[in-house]
């Protein structure tokens, strides 16, 4: 069809159109929106890398995101406190609140550094599909990244998750153009983009092995040509992998010392001591929720719920004969991509860290080559009525989802959550601390001079910010006056009552709220008894 093969010649441009729409929406998310409760540690270990040439603040993340995060406000700036006594909570709120405390500048800074993460997204997405499926999946995929609601609001933060998803993608693009075409350049690219995945997030060290060997046993090509291939690439394979350890030692500012569980000087300990502390975490487990129920050490079917509740429906109904598809064609690297979205998804069910669909973000990006490959399929069948409705209709759909989530695209929930999404999931999935800016300003609007509230975020300038005084919620009964319900806080700890008696009936359990603030806090009015 003529006006197909015309979009497909524009395909480039259309993309490049909506990568800058993606960015504008994201931008615009900055000043509405308070710091989440984990930016500002990103951004005092990234402050700490870049003033004092260490990195001891907290080193369960690799530096790359940290390091970009800070930059801002450095340049505003932005100072840690001078003190071994201070802790990542103390350091964390000077990093906003020091010197001339330019607390909404070095914010906006801090965030506006993770969109080359997202650029760098689109740009992966667009040339590994253009390269090895065709330019109208290419231009399908940007268009579901681009309007997936979880995708917008992570790379609004200033975290780890926009630039590992992107590190990530990209050193999976970079391992299928190796196998592809083994050489020094290709090998180069692969170290590079290997590099800077393990400085983006720990959690490369283990979905590569998981996404590698799924893709591997979906696509399997026989003994043969896997002995073949791999003959063919060891050299430039192993000249990345070193290029990339190199990488990770100059992350680490070339750093040599003793790690915790080495007996001997390493490069880079911080890395390894970051490598124990993740797994740490992992085993003992972190607070989660999920469809109403509390544990300490997480759901081994967490993340496909998060997935099946975060994730707009249209898109769903798109990714599932996108699967088929692709799976049907017989081509390798068709099924590759599905290997790659199941390897992640199998290997976040033995997380103990249940805390966001966050952790799981590339998902999204396999996922939407298939949903782009179901498009292309619906194009090709226009003639056919049925597909054209369809397709029309879903795309429709996808679209206003996205725009009606605007701003609260963290918050994003598709309508099997229901009224009442915190009884589904909470964290970094509904409430991160992201609503203070509102709550403060609704308090104010209704002239409210102390309040009582037990915030979920770690702490904040409250004179600086106007925030009323606020005492402690009773968990017996509503305070007289105004009462501000954190819907993390509520469900994690039930009024820091959970640990003593989890079965303990609070207030919050049968009494309706006055109004929701955002998305994530719960307002309720007590009048004075009088």
């Amino acid at each position: 069809m003529v006006w197909l093969d015309r979009i497909s010649a524009k395909a480039h441009w259309i993309a490049l159109l909506l990568t800058l729409i993606g960015t504008a929406r994201i931008v615009a998310t900055y000043d509405v929106f308070h710091h989440t409760i984990d930016e500002g540690f990103h951004i005092a270990c990234g402050l700490e890398w870049i003033t004092r040439g260490t990195y001891k603040i907290e080193a369960q993340h690799p530096p790359l995101a940290r390091v970009l995060a800070a930059i801002g406000p450095w340049k505003l700036n932005a100072k840690l406190i001078d003190d071994p006594r201070a802790d990542m909570y103390d350091q964390a709120l000077s990093a906003f609140y020091s010197t001339d405390a330019n607390y909404d500048g070095r914010l906006r800074w801090a965030r506006a550094a993770m969109l080359p993460a997202f650029w760098l997204l689109c740009w992966v997405v667009w040339a590994a599909c253009a390269r090895w499926f065709s330019r109208l999946i290419a231009l399908g995929s940007v268009v579901f990244l681009t309007t997936m609601p979880a995708i917008l609001a992570h790379s609004g933060l200033a975290t780890t998750d926009a630039v590992f998803t992107a590190t990530f993608c990209g050193l999976m693009a970079a391992t299928m153009l190796l196998v592809e075409r083994p050489a020094w350049k290709t090998g180069v690219l692969f170290g590079v983009a290997l590099g800077l995945a393990l400085v983006s997030k720990f959690s490369t060290l283990a979905f590569v092995p998981s996404c590698l060997a799924a893709a591997l046993l979906f696509a399997w090509p026989g003994k043969k040509e896997v002995v073949a291939v791999v003959k063919r690439t060891w050299k430039p394979a192993l000249a990345g992998g070193l290029l990339a350890l190199f990488i990770v030692w100059a992350a680490f500012r070339f750093s040599y010392g003793p790690a915790r569980t080495l007996s001997f000087h390493v490069p880079a300990p911080e890395f390894f001591n970051g490598i124990e502390e993740a797994r740490q975490h992992n085993e003992i487990g972190h607070d989660s929720w999920l469809l109403g129920e509390f544990s300490k050490t997480g759901f081994w079917y967490y993340y496909p719920a998060a997935l099946l509740f975060k994730t707009p429906v249209a898109f769903q109904l798109l990714v599932i004969p996108g699967i088929w598809l692709l799976f049907r064609s017989g081509r390798k690297r068709d099924r590759v991509v599905i290997g790659l979205m199941l390897g992640m998804i199998a290997f976040s069910v033995t997380s103990h860290i249940n805390i966001g669909v966050r952790h799981v973000l590339p998902v999204y990006v396999f996922a939407a080559v298939m949903a782009a490959a179901t498009a292309e399929y619906l194009l090709r069948e226009w003639k056919r009525r049925w597909t054209a409705g369809m397709l029309t209709g879903l795309l429709a759909w996808q679209v206003g989802t996205s725009a009606m989530a605007h701003p609260d695209y963290l918050a994003y929930f598709n309508f099997l959550a229901g009224s009442k999404p915190e009884e589904v999931l909470v964290d970094s999935d509904l409430d991160w601390g992201q609503d203070m800016k509102r709550l403060i300003a609704r308090l104010n609007q209704l002239g409210v001079k102390q309040f009582a509230f037990d915030p979920a975020i770690y702490g904040l300038w409250v004179e600086y910010h106007g925030m009323p005084q606020n005492v402690p919620l009773n968990p017996d009964s509503p305070r007289p006056g105004w009462n501000a319900v954190s819907l993390t806080f509520n469900k994690l700890t039930r009024m820091n009552t959970r640990e003593k008696n989890p079965t303990r009936i609070i207030w919050t359990d049968y009494t309706e709220p006055t109004e929701r603030v955002g998305k994530g806090i719960l307002l309720y009015y007590q009048p004075p008894a009088k």
